[in-house]
């Protein structure tokens, strides 16, 4: 390897790098290609990719990012190769969906299952323990859904993409309350109401 002397200070080097400074211009002309470029390939590759993210499409997404750094600031490396790997992240996320609408054993093995983490106000621990979650993590998505009682739900689904499913129950009885503990005033009024 080439021994480089770095000068400390040099605001060129730091900001610009070893290019010319007119490579600027050309660093913009080559992101608003790419940018565009990826825009039309999300578009194309439907809805979802905007929305709640399966694993497949995250990882697309992640390789997506990846991808389009190159063509964009590498001086001596062509769009060429970015609108390839484009391409091909394109057809590859477009062969996993086919894949997993066509087959459900690969939907599972790519994107999970749903778990249940509680079932007719009790939680199942042995679920929350593969799904790593946390009670308090758990507590905390349910207080966001208003709900502040365990009895309230009927059913709780971690679903494979992340989300959450509740299906309230018809049980009028709150128990087990799900408050945080450091809330003293909440706590107080939990008792005075009875909750």
């Amino acid at each position: 390897m080439e021994h480089v002397e770095v000068e400390m200070w040099d605001w060129h080097r730091i900001w610009v790098g070893d290019v010319p400074t007119m490579f600027l211009v050309e660093v913009l002309i080559r992101s608003i290609i790419v940018f565009a470029t990826l825009l039309f390939t999300l578009r194309i590759m439907g809805k979802r990719m905007g929305g709640q993210l399966s694993l497949s499409e995250m990882a697309v997404m992640v390789t997506l990012g990846a991808l389009v750094a190159v063509p964009m600031q590498i001086y001596d490396r062509g769009l060429l190769m970015g609108f390839t790997a484009l391409i091909i992240a394109y057809f590859f996320q477009r062969g996993f969906n086919l894949m997993g609408v066509k087959y459900t054993w690969f939907e599972e093995l790519s994107q999970g299952k749903l778990s249940i983490l509680v079932k007719d106000g009790k939680i199942l621990e042995d679920a929350m323990l593969k799904s790593r979650i946390s009670k308090n993590q758990l507590f905390a998505l349910l207080r966001n859904e208003q709900i502040t009682h365990l009895s309230e739900v009927k059913r709780l689904y971690l679903e494979a993409s992340g989300t959450i499913s509740i299906y309230k129950s018809e049980n009028e009885e709150k128990k087990n309350h799900i408050l945080p503990m450091k809330d003293e005033k909440i706590q107080r009024e939990a008792k005075f109401n009875n909750l």
